[in-house]
């Protein structure tokens, strides 16, 4: 029943008017911690830096909720990542994404990189020359941090 309710919200969201994009202000500390790291590595590595897209952060946040709120991690939870940057009004012409949930209370932003650095598949994301953008949305539950960065190339 819920995955019914999250598609059908997808596919209103998709007919007619599209969601309202709201971007956290401030930005949060532990998503700002991931950028500069993130663009750190890209940087040592030759590669340029991402900038922060409003709708790729709002599907990255609801994301994160989401995954908060079921307590499960996954790429496809209601929607693939593909699915969540359209229905924010990111028209993409490449999209990845990192998720992560760790217990950690201090640097969680340069764990989550360091993290992800690790895993080859993560790294590449993080590493890709053809991504431009990205958003990321991070959320504080049941003694948890619940990440998710999305990767972007407008068409």
């Amino acid at each position: 029943m819920r995955r019914r309710a999250v598609l059908l919200a997808l596919c209103l969201a998709g007919c007619g008017t599209r969601p309202e994009i709201v971007a956290p202000d401030p930005p949060d500390p532990i998503a700002e911690d991931i950028l500069v790291g993130v663009n750190t590595l890209r940087v040592m590595e030759g590669v340029g830096r991402l900038s922060t897209d409003p709708a790729l952060t709002a599907a990255a946040a609801a994301h994160a909720q989401t995954m908060a709120a079921v307590g499960e991690l996954s790429h496809e939870l209601g929607s693939r990542p593909t699915g969540r940057a359209l229905a924010a009004g990111y028209d993409y012409s490449r999209i990845g994404e990192n998720i992560a949930v760790t217990s950690t209370d201090r640097d969680v932003g340069r764990e989550l990189v360091a993290l992800w650095r690790g895993s080859p598949g993560h790294a590449r994301n993080m590493l890709d020359g053809a991504y431009r953008d990205t958003g990321i949305g991070v959320v504080s539950a049941q003694a948890r941090v619940w990440a998710v960065q999305l990767f972007g190339s407008r068409r």
